[in-house]
């Protein structure tokens, strides 16, 4: 399980962006309801109380198509999900 420890410096959101190396594009896909682009990440739109499962099964669906495109342009996207 990730620790997180909030940066005084910055606000949420952008301390999450930060720890797990993701742009604000995939964060809103990720964990804001109803903004999934899921044409070009995968995953299924969040309800509106989103489960655990759910979000989990947006990141890999999320992992999945990164290391699709990555193979295509050859290029090796990270993730820090620790």
């Amino acid at each position: 399980m990730p620790f997180y420890k909030q940066n005084v410096e910055k606000e949420t959101i952008s301390s999450v962006i930060e720890f797990f190396g993701i742009n604000i594009a995939i964060f809103t896909h990720l964990f804001v309801k109803g903004e999934q682009k899921v044409e070009l990440w995968g995953g299924k739109t969040l309800s509106v109380k989103p489960t655990v499962q759910e979000l989990a099964h947006n990141i890999e669906e999320l992992i999945d198509h990164m290391n699709y495109y990555g193979e295509i342009k050859g290029i090796n996207y990270q993730f820090y999900l620790n």
